[in-house]
């Protein structure tokens, strides 16, 4: 992934895209069940350093994997006036000082990229609806 790549994104809400009360975590072993019809695949990586700032046990493989409801800004990407889903995922990259948020879509532009605030991350992952087994330290 390169930065040079990324140098204009734009800085977003998160929780404009990815509200926590329509987001939910996931194991990776269910991964292979597939998500509800709307919902759409999210992947959070992170560092060891964020991982700390986290109310629940995460695996040490810093990755976090959900399904997010789409709000009307998503629905509007994802649709693009079709009845196809249009969105494949949407990936979070831990990049620090702030994380990369990217929308990979089925047609062009093919990816959307945005920066959000960790803060905003760490949010969304202590408020959403998360597996049993992602206890409370």
């Amino acid at each position: 992934m390169t930065v040079e790549r990324y140098m204009d994104a734009a800085h977003v809400r998160l929780s404009d895209y990815i509200p926590s009360d329509m987001f939910r975590t996931v194991l990776v072993k269910q991964l292979s069940i597939p998500c509800g019809i709307s919902e759409l695949p999210v992947v959070i990586e992170f560092k060891q350093k964020f991982m700390e700032h986290l109310e629940f046990t995460a695996s040490p493989s810093g990755y976090v994997y959900g399904y997010v409801r789409p709000n009307a800004l998503l629905q509007e990407i994802n649709h693009m006036g079709k009845q196809a889903k249009n969105i494949n995922r949407i990936t979070l990259h831990d990049w620090d000082e702030k994380f990369l948020m990217t929308i990979d879509t089925v047609e062009p532009p093919y990816e959307q990229a945005f920066y959000v605030q960790p803060d905003e991350v760490k949010e969304l992952l202590n408020s959403c609806l998360r597996t049993p087994e992602q206890r409370v330290k």
